[in-house]
């Protein structure tokens, strides 16, 4: 029997022996029960309100298993929403699901309120901690005492008033750096050019202090940093604590629940905790006055700045860094890093024209398509895919299902003839029918698969489709709305592009994703003919 483990906790305040322990309770399960461990996978401090955003739960999910274990369903998801959905995906693709510690067993009658239950209580855990919580933070902050991470410019000491709690005390050299954000923003710069002023001097960012291992691991200062953004908290520009006001509950945070995502909102000024703190001030009024004047000219602009969208921002990628090309000034782009960090965060200053980007790339994409090899190639490769099918050897593991369920179905049949009618059986019998159909169904869909020349001609419509639709594309790019449609379609087809800097300008590479072409004709043709690879492009821009 193929298993594989599961495990995962839900915050980085949690040791990471906690994912070893869990590796280990089902090991040992495993073992005891003859099952051969063939994977592991784990998601580390991620919550289990979402599915969307935990990619060790999506691999797992589509693992070619015969059991997943974990050690209680929780570990799977806190939400009375997603659980029984995600079991529900397992056992139709005939995966056991076991949880260790709480008995959990797919295989076991009754499992489908046990997990029910267990969703259920699940969630209610996960408010009630968070209210806790809330009133917690809620009763330290109405004391005045600090709550959250560690503000630049301040260390932690013990609260004076004694107890466990902590509290802040100005730290003198992170405030100096503090005390010049804010005159040289008052003075007229802006929060790039302050950005690349601490970065040239090598002035360590609040980053620099966290353990990351992926994106911006060198610790730079970033604009955002400064003057904050819609996505991040308040920036340092933004923060009353540096005029010596304490401010709770300023914001909340809303996850989607099937991404994960957070998105932050602002709450009324009417539910704020504000607390007096001099102890605490940096800055002086005069200048806090000075940068909260510039701040609302820049809002005002930032309001009335008509949206534009352009077709390849997020596809294109620094050949030194990784980080996404960015507009920035409306014509051309530039590496991201090096327009919020500086060149000493990136030595990437190359320029791209915006209007030569889309020209040069769109052509590219025009002759790819056009050129012979290109669809002789998915010829080729469709014409395998369907003489395997026509062999029956991909139906072979759905043949077997209905073999399988065609038994039971008549077992259970004998047993109801021999009086055992009970409800149970009865569902499980029409669980059995119901699959069976729908197994037999799909057979029928598939017994008749497109010919090589159909096909042929389906691919070659779609590629001269597609490129009347590249040929028509600047008439339209204005629109956000097509624009965004154009990108999202572009990046099915090009996938990343890495621009790479040259002795004599810029160099742009890319793939031709195998899957790209076939993505208008649907989605079993595409699969058709997976697998099929290509030179990547090169040009220069």
């Amino acid at each position: 029997m193929r298993a594989a483990i599961y495990a995962r906790f839900s915050t980085d305040l949690q040791s990471e022996s906690s994912i070893a322990d869990q590796n280990r309770v089902c090991g040992e399960w495993c073992e005891r029960g003859g099952a051969i461990v063939v994977a592991r996978f784990e998601d580390q401090g991620i919550s289990g309100a979402a599915i969307g955003n935990r990619p060790g739960l999506q691999t797992a999910l589509a693992a070619q298993i015969e059991v997943l274990v974990v050690m209680d369903l929780t570990r799977l998801s806190r939400s009375q929403a997603d659980l029984p959905k995600i079991i529900d995906r397992l056992v139709h693709r005939g995966v056991r699901v076991v949880g260790v510690q709480d008995g959990y067993d797919s295989a076991r009658k009754g499992h489908k309120l046990q997990a029910g239950l267990t969703g259920i209580i699940g969630e209610a855990f996960r408010e009630m901690v968070s209210e806790k919580t809330y009133t917690a933070m809620e009763s330290r902050a109405k004391g005045g005492k600090a709550i959250g991470g560690r503000p630049y410019g301040y260390r932690n000491i013990a609260w004076r008033g004694g107890g466990e709690f902590r509290d802040l005390e100005v730290l003198p050299e992170e405030a100096a750096v503090v005390r010049r954000i804010f005159t040289e923003y008052a003075a007229g710069r802006s929060s790039r050019q302050i950005a690349y002023g601490l970065n040239d001097d090598g002035i360590p960012s609040p980053g620099a202090r966290w353990n990351r291992s992926e994106r911006r691991t060198d610790g730079k200062w970033h604009f955002s940093t400064i003057l904050g953004s819609r996505k991040k908290s308040v920036g340092i520009l933004q923060n009353e604590l540096y005029v010596g006001r304490f401010v709770w509950n300023r914001s909340h945070w809303v996850k989607d629940p099937d991404t994960g995502v957070e998105k932050r909102f602002e709450r009324p000024r009417s539910d704020w905790v504000v607390r007096e703190r001099p102890e605490l001030r940096i800055v002086d009024d005069v200048t806090w006055q000075r940068v909260r004047e510039r701040l609302t000219d820049v809002n005002l602009k930032s309001v009335n700045r008509p949206k534009r969208i352009f077709i390849f921002s997020t596809l294109l990628k620094c050949g030194a860094c990784g980080s996404n090309l960015v507009m920035a000034d409306g014509y051309k782009y530039r590496c991201g890093t090096a327009v919020a960090c500086g060149r000493s965060a990136c030595s990437n200053d190359r320029r791209v024209s915006r209007t030569q980007a889309e020209k040069e790339l769109l052509a590219s994409l025009r002759d790819e398509l056009k050129h012979g090899d290109y669809l002789r190639h998915f010829e080729q490769e469709a014409e395998r895919a369907l003489a395997a099918q026509a062999s029956g050897g991909h139906t072979d593991g759905v043949h077997k299902r209905i073999e399988e369920l065609t038994r039971e179905i008549g077992r259970m049949v004998r047993h109801i003839r021999e009086g055992m009618d009970v409800p149970e059986l009865g569902e499980a019998l029409r669980a059995a029918q119901a699959e069976r159909s729908r197994l037999t169904t799909r057979l029928d869909a598939e017994a008749a698969p497109p010919s090589p020349r159909g096909l042929r001609d389906t691919l070659r419509a779609a590629a001269d489709g597609f490129m009347r639709m590249l040929d028509e594309l600047p008439a339209h790019l204005s629109d956000p709305e097509i624009a965004l449609e154009v990108r999202q379609a572009l990046r099915g087809w090009m996938g990343d592009i890495q621009v790479v800097p040259t002795p004599k300008g810029v160099e742009a590479r890319w793939s031709l994703a195998e899957e790209g072409l076939l993505s208008a004709v649907g989605p079993r043709v595409a699969v058709l003919v997976a697998g099929a690879g290509f030179e990547p492009a090169t040009f220069g821009l």
